[in-house]
């Protein structure tokens, strides 16, 4: 049966390192998916049969096999895309806020210091 599996599950079972793992999907070399920020592997049925490859001397990336991803990159690259624009939107909604905040706070102060400054000038008249 074909599954997704974490990353870390992924490399375990293929006896491969996760930074390996990170530049195939970096190239599009393997198929995967995105979802919370966590990255799945498509492993296929057949493919625990497949022998595992450790890196030597002989073996190198461009020797190993090469996985179309097509579609199944696009998709998590929109999913992000979009995450990020809310992620911005909310970050200047918040920013709009504050700065919404210090003005009327600066309004508040410059009421205070014209009131102090009236106060101020009566003490001094009245003297």
């Amino acid at each position: 049966m074909d599954s997704w599996l974490p990353l870390n599950e992924y490399a375990n079972r293929h006896k491969l390192s996760v930074s390996t793992l990170r530049r195939r999907i970096k190239s599009q070399k393997i198929k995967f998916r995105l979802e919370d920020g966590k990255y799945f592997i498509f492993e296929e049925a057949n493919s625990q049969s497949l022998p595992t490859m450790t890196p030597t001397k002989e073996t190198t990336e461009a020797s190993l096999p090469i996985v179309q991803v097509g579609e199944v990159a696009t998709l998590p690259m929109k999913l992000l895309l979009e995450e990020l624009k809310r992620a911005y939107l909310d970050s200047l909604q918040s920013k709009e806020d504050q700065i919404l905040h210090l003005k009327q706070q600066v309004s508040d102060l410059k009421t205070l210091v014209m009131c102090l400054e009236k106060e101020n000038s009566r003490y001094k008249g009245g003297f």
